[in-house]
């Protein structure tokens, strides 16, 4: 089979690393792969280009260039995919538009859920092209269920997103004499710097946490939440507790999760987080939010759970944790052996499965 990928960047968050596992297992299974993106961003961000893939560079002057769905069209008439895969709004609607335009076998692949899309007409225009659409693939039960209202007789399926487990567990990294990969005694949290995720009530969480017992928070990633958070931590006096990294590598973050006491994630809601399941791989003890993409998959027997996202609750939470260190290691032992059918081999299998369906029902 020949499948097609569009999507807006290649180094931005979750999807986007999703999108090179799932090429770099199809390219195993004896599949062609191309990929169509409009922004490279930090190389060192993403993992290394798949060898055998092929990527197609959209050019373009912004999100909004029309030129774009030309060069779209153009691309798939000259390499006649048999699926062609959006990835992300943008694309879901120029990747949906263009496969619609020539009559190319279209999925989408949901990555979140209801609450990630307040009703806008970017939002309600994606929702008004599925309906042309040949499957919705979500990787979290609460994606489908976003999509079942609309289209209650439509093919959708549930494929959670896979985890490297061979590259988590075999990874070795030199710690450089930066000041972050130096710091003990420290919980973590990695991810995007979004309101959603509640990173100040962490924040507020290791100030009231530090009146007791100090202990620091490592930050790994970046987003529009960053400034404010950067204050806040100022405004606390917590320099010398709480270290923003910025966006780093995946391996950087497996070499924190490796040595954190704790991972926390307080989101507010979430699709099918990478970012766990990788916590999960490496034995990293957790501390989730009480929402349903977390109880998909958690419970209470593999990790500590935050019904109230309040500084007082989450500190309570987190001491109890670092107090009780062996019932956290007995939990992330539980977690880890879980996380085992969340291979990359078993996810390209199932998408696998599903090109095939869409090819012979065409």
């Amino acid at each position: 089979m020949h499948i097609l990928h569009i999507l807006p960047h290649l180094a931005n968050g979750g999807a986007e690393r999703q999108m090179f596992y799932l090429t770099q297992e199809l390219i195993h299974l004896g599949h062609k792969v191309d990929i169509a993106y409009l922004y490279e961003g930090k190389k060192d961000l993403y993992p290394k280009f798949v060898e055998n893939a092929n990527y197609y560079q959209i050019k373009c002057k912004g999100n909004y260039d029309p030129l774009i769905l030309l060069q779209l069209i153009r691309l798939i008439k000259s390499r006649k995919p048999d699926i062609v895969q959006t990835w992300i709004r943008q694309m879901d609607i120029l990747g949906g538009l263009a496969a619609i335009f020539t009559q190319t076998n279209w999925l989408i692949r949901e990555p979140s859920s209801s609450k990630a899309y307040p009703p806008n007409w970017k939002h309600l225009l994606r929702i008004r092209m599925a309906k042309l659409s040949r499957m919705i693939v979500a990787n979290s039960k609460e994606g489908l269920n976003y999509w079942k209202p609309f289209y209650p007789h439509k093919k959708m399926r549930f494929v959670p997103n896979g985890v490297p487990l061979q590259s988590i567990e075999g990874f070795s990294i030199n710690a450089n004499n930066t000041h972050v990969f130096q710091i003990k005694n420290f919980v973590l949290y990695a991810g995007r710097i979004e309101k959603l995720k509640n990173i100040d009530v962490l924040i507020r969480a290791i100030y009231k946490l530090n009146q007791k017992q100090e202990l620091n928070l490592i930050i790994c990633g970046d987003g529009s939440q960053k400034q404010l958070l950067e204050k806040l931590i100022y405004d606390l006096n917590l320099n010398n507790n709480v270290f923003m990294t910025g966006a780093v590598s995946p391996e950087n973050v497996w070499f924190f999760m490796k040595r954190a006491k704790a991972f926390v994630l307080l989101s507010a809601y979430e699709g099918c987080p990478n970012v766990l399941l990788e916590a999960m791989v490496c034995q990293c003890p957790l501390i989730v939010s009480d929402i349903p993409a977390h109880r998909a998959f958690l419970n209470e027997n593999n990790s500590l759970w935050v019904n109230q996202i309040t500084p007082e609750f989450v500190a309570d939470k987190i001491l109890d944790l670092v107090t009780k260190q062996n019932d956290a290691n007995n939990r992330a032992k539980i977690a880890r052996q879980l996380v085992e059918k969340w291979s990359l081999q078993k996810m390209a299998r199932k998408y696998e499965q599903l090109y095939q369906w869409i090819i012979q029902n065409n």
